[in-house]
């Protein structure tokens, strides 16, 4: 059977379920997976194909779900506690608060979007939202202009860093299915993410002079009850995100968290940010520790100790191989099994994802117990809550993975390959079929998360398989590019556009004319970046 036939049948399985029988996510791409498992009669071995054990075909998907949980499921759950104990300390509210200082009131946009890409990092893009809002409403009781600038500002700072720096669920699981190292994919990442969040705001001013709106307005009772993209209010939507959205007329932009407890200390800025840097900082560390361990397996390549045309993992398979045999003395291996053995090995513990955001999560929970002073009961209850949202995410982004490897045995990369020829699927062509796989799978099912996931997965072979594309640049390019692909064509099926529209107060029109452009930018000036900086900073 034609692997584009599996393709269109798998992808119209998602869209029914999702669209026509408001279907939980988690439950449609599953469901979409086992079909085009079913479909398959092929598996993949190697760089070829054979037939698949007709017994093997439900376990293979239970497989990719359980690689990807493994890969990324700890990583999610502990991000959730931490973005949870962010807004419950008051940390995330310490850290808006102090970019609306450093620039000043009058320069609230920019403090607006400094703080959306800062705190989307950590914390799921509605929550950013949600934090937000009152603050951009504030400026506008105070001003009476620029609202619409603002809600821009958080969208454009926030949607960037959500879809490009891990370890929100998208970028995190792209990261991994490319085997893009994750401390080169949140600097890249970030990287990418700032001139197209700056584009963003200058979008924003100009839509808000061609478009002037004023929050609260009559949208707020028009917007459904079961909004489309997701089942009804209260449960969760496409991407994972919550659907039963708060009024912000009922929030208070002072108190967004409640106080601090009594005789409670400050909250300094460097403590408040401590959560949210330092798992950056052990994932550096140990991106740094990589570094130096592939600069020696260079040099045992070029003394003809490992095979020049292996890939990255194969190369150091190969380098581990040499180094542990004790009887193997020749300097460069032994260099090489000293650096492996030594302060690598120590930088690999301390920056696995998973330690270091288990450390991350430690440091939340110590500044929600040191500014709030909840009792043991109170912070179960967090954690517990914070857990169970993620739990969702993490169902959702591993059915997602699982539709998308099925998707890699149909062989539908290769089939992409050989339908666009040598040059789309080699060099900056790449970048050019991520970039569109992305929009076509955005515009047409909604989740930001789920095109990433599953265009990584189609277009993994090229960048890790045996027979992979020999490169000119780093392959977290084609992440990044898939990545600004996945916000391009954002509409009513995109959970953010509601998000966006119910709570700035906006009419669909309204959105239609404003978040729907600014995500396309978004998208389009990644893209641009991406390529940009293959070409000057390849990073090969």
């Amino acid at each position: 059977m034609s692997p584009f036939v599996i393709l269109a049948v798998g992808v119209a399985v998602v869209l029914v379920l999702i669209l026509g029988f408001k279907i939980n996510a988690f439950l449609a791409l599953l469901t979409a997976a086992l079909v085009v498992s079913l479909m398959n009669p092929l598996q993949q071995s190697g760089d070829d194909f054979v037939p698949a054990p007709v017994g093997e075909k439900v376990t293979r998907v239970a497989a990719e779900f359980g690689g990807a949980a493994k890969n990324v499921g700890l990583v999610i759950a502990l991000a959730a506690v931490v973005g949870a104990c962010l807004l419950e300390s008051g940390a995330a509210d310490r850290i808006v608060q102090s970019f609306v200082r450093l620039l000043g009131v009058e320069r609230s946009p920019i403090a607006l979007l400094g703080s959306g890409y800062v705190l989307s990092v950590p914390v799921f893009f509605d929550t950013v939202f949600y934090l937000l809002v009152p603050l951009a409403r504030s400026y506008y009781a105070s001003t009476r202009r620029n609202y619409l600038k603002c809600l821009c500002a958080i969208a454009a700072g926030g949607a960037i860093t959500h879809t490009l720096v891990p370890p929100t669920p998208g970028p995190l699981t792209l990261a991994e299915n490319l085997d893009i190292d994750l401390g080169i994919m949140i600097g890249i990442g970030a990287l990418i993410a700032l001139p197209a969040a700056v584009v963003g705001l200058l979008f924003g001013a100009w839509v808000d002079r061609k478009m002037p709106v004023t929050p609260g307005g009559p949208s707020q009772a028009e917007i459904p009850d079961a909004l489309p993209g997701g089942p009804e209010s209260g449960t969760t939507l496409v991407s994972g995100e919550a659907a039963d959205i708060p009024n912000p007329d009922a929030i208070d932009a002072d108190h967004l968290h409640g106080a601090d407890a009594p005789g409670a200390p400050r909250l300094p800025l460097w403590l408040a940010l401590v959560p949210v840097l330092l798992p950056v900082a052990l994932v550096g560390v140990k991106t740094s520790g990589d570094t130096y361990l592939r600069n020696q397996i260079g040099v045992l390549k070029d003394e003809g100790l490992v095979a020049r045309d292996l890939d990255p993992g194969a190369a150091e398979n190969a380098a581990d191989a040499l180094a542990d045999d004790p009887a193997n003395e020749d300097p460069a291996v032994a260099e090489y099994r000293a650096r492996r053995d030594g302060p690598v090995g120590y930088a690999r513990v301390f920056g696995d994802p998973n330690l270091a955001l288990l450390l991350s999560a430690a440091a939340s929970l110590f500044l929600l117990w040191r500014q709030r002073r909840p009792g043991r009961e109170a912070i179960g209850r967090l954690v517990e809550t914070s857990l169970m949202s993620g739990g969702v995410i993490i169902l959702i982004t591993c059915a997602g993975a699982a539709f998308g490897g099925m998707l890699k045995e149909a062989g539908v990369g290769k089939a992409i390959a050989d339908a666009f020829g040598e040059s789309s699927t080699q060099g900056f062509g790449l970048l050019g079929l991520g970039f569109g796989i992305a929009v076509l799978l955005k515009s047409a099912q909604g989740s930001s998360t789920t095109a990433m996931i599953v265009t990584s997965g189609i277009l993994a072979d090229f960048v890790t398989g045996p027979e992979a594309a020999s490169l000119p640049f780093h392959p977290v390019y084609l992440g990044t590019a898939i990545g600004g692909g996945s916000l391009v064509g954002s509409w009513m099926t995109d959970s953010g556009f509601w998000i966006f529209a119910k709570m700035g107060g906006l009419t669909e029109a309204e959105t239609l004319k404003s978040w729907t452009p600014l995500l396309t930018i978004l998208g389009v000036t990644s893209f641009a970046t991406s390529l940009l900086l293959a070409w000057l900073l390849p990073l090969t």
